[in-house]
């Protein structure tokens, strides 16, 4: 953001300038590779759920995401790619529709990791 200042010298003089204010970003969560840890989305959120939720609605892959220990409970994560995603020990609530699908989908990821 721009500002026009002026300033009084002390010799009376007025001089005109631009002051330009900097936009500081403040990332608090940082989703990372879960192979190299390379940096995948990084937010300005509070939480990790917020952050994937952000993530996924801005469409940012998550496939490989660490997403260890995460609490997503109750977060859209409709159209996430999570694919090879690290969610172990990751807590997810599904509805009862979308249990029989979660379920076996879970069971591919169990299933990846051990192979991993």
């Amino acid at each position: 953001m721009e500002k026009k200042i002026k300033i009084r010298l002390d010799d009376g003089q007025i001089v005109e300038g631009v002051m330009v204010e900097e936009e500081v970003k403040v990332v608090k969560i940082t989703i990372k590779n879960r192979y190299n840890e390379s940096i995948i989305y990084e937010s300005e959120k509070e939480t990790i759920k917020e952050a994937v939720e952000e993530a996924v609605e801005k469409g940012v892959d998550l496939e490989s995401a660490n997403l260890e220990s995460a609490n997503l409970k109750y977060s859209n994560l409709e159209s996430a790619n999570l694919e090879s995603a690290k969610t172990k020990m990751c807590v997810v609530n599904f509805s009862e529709l979308e249990y029989k699908v979660a379920k076996v989908f879970i069971e591919g990821l169990k299933n990846k990791n051990e192979k991993s």
